[in-house]
């Protein structure tokens, strides 16, 4: 079945670039120019996936992001002319799943849409990953801790799946970058450090002493021995 891509940008020059480059790939794309006008877009057409500037007339893009989240979990990249770490961080806060800079070259994007869909669904493994505390159950993407589940975004729970699954095992930031959000591309490894961070918020009692995911210092991360 063919995706629908719901693309929220009121640069209409971008927007019909977007556009046209989704349904050269097979997509199906609608374009809305507003937030307001996003988010009554979103209710009706249940898109795939959406595409969304940060900066839009009307109602801002984090906040479609905030509404969207309060009761969807379909995958949304943030588009943003602000290359500064904390608009980044903001917006993976709020449940972005990936993000691109503008200015922005069209085979980028198209390689970053093409893996957020390539990450659901998560891979055939052991239905429940489980340490102390923790346990993950992956068919139905859920995170417990206490038996309490834990809301997680998708980028969240395929970067604790994946550290999980590989106890002492240690992932570079670039082969996470890789194997969870599918690309490698140069200057995105905070991108991973943001989600760890986030993670450990939500997963250990003390963030600032992990005792799930540790930090190996000048490589990256990885989970404790299953013993640890």
């Amino acid at each position: 079945m063919t995706k629908k891509i719901l693309i929220v940008e009121d640069d209409r020059r971008i927007a019909e670039l977007v556009r046209a480059a989704l349904v050269r790939e097979g997509f199906t794309a609608e374009v809305v120019a507003d937030g307001n006008e996003a988010l009554v877009a979103f209710r009706v057409a249940s898109p795939d996936l959406i595409i969304l500037d940060r900066g839009l007339p009307g109602m801002d893009g984090m906040n479609v992001l905030r509404e969207v989240r309060q009761s969807d979990h379909t995958p949304v990249l943030v588009l943003t002319a602000r290359d500064q770490e904390d608009d980044t961080v903001h917006a993976f806060e709020l449940g972005a799943d990936d993000y691109v800079t503008k200015p922005f070259s069209m085979r980028e994007l198209m390689v970053r849409i093409k893996s957020l869909f390539r990450r659901s669904p998560v891979q055939q493994m052991t239905p429940t990953v489980q340490f102390d505390r923790l346990e993950i159950r992956v068919a139905e993407r859920l995170v417990l801790i206490d038996g309490k589940q834990l809301e997680t975004t998708r980028t969240e729970f395929d970067v604790l799946l994946l550290l999980a699954s590989n106890p002492g095992v240690v992932f570079s930031r670039e082969r996470l970058l890789h194997e969870v959000w599918g690309y490698s591309f140069e200057g995105y490894e905070r991108s991973v450090d943001t989600q760890v961070t986030r993670l450990r918020k939500k997963i250990e009692e003390d963030p600032k002493d992990p005792k799930f995911i540790e930090t190996v210092w000048g490589v990256g991360y990885k989970f404790r021995n299953a013993q640890g």
